[in-house]
């Protein structure tokens, strides 16, 4: 069997995730996230199949169940109703 499981992990206090470097087989990938979880609980490991998911994908999904989906900001309240026109002061030059 190919090693094709990563260890994704992200931090539950702080804005900070990774990947192992290392690839292990699912068994392995799935003993240690278990065994990372248990003796780090201020992190959220996962294993990853890196030859059947993209692995950005898994830890985007890691971190909405984490944290919860990121939410669209509506700025259309923000917006102006009406255009803003400056007028420019023109300052005349002395004359010499």
């Amino acid at each position: 069997m190919e090693n094709s499981f990563a260890i994704i992990w992200v931090a539950r206090n702080k804005d900070r995730s990774g990947i192992s470097p290392k690839r292990f087989s699912q068994e392995q990938a799935s003993a240690l996230a278990a065994e990372l979880n248990a003796n780090h609980p201020e992190f959220e490991h996962e294993p990853v199949d890196t030859a059947n998911q993209e692995i950005g994908d898994a830890l985007i999904a890691l971190k909405e169940r984490i944290f919860g989906a990121a939410r669209t900001l509506d700025y259309s309240a923000f917006a102006a109703t009406e255009p803003m026109v400056e007028e420019e002061e023109l300052e005349e030059a002395p004359v010499r």
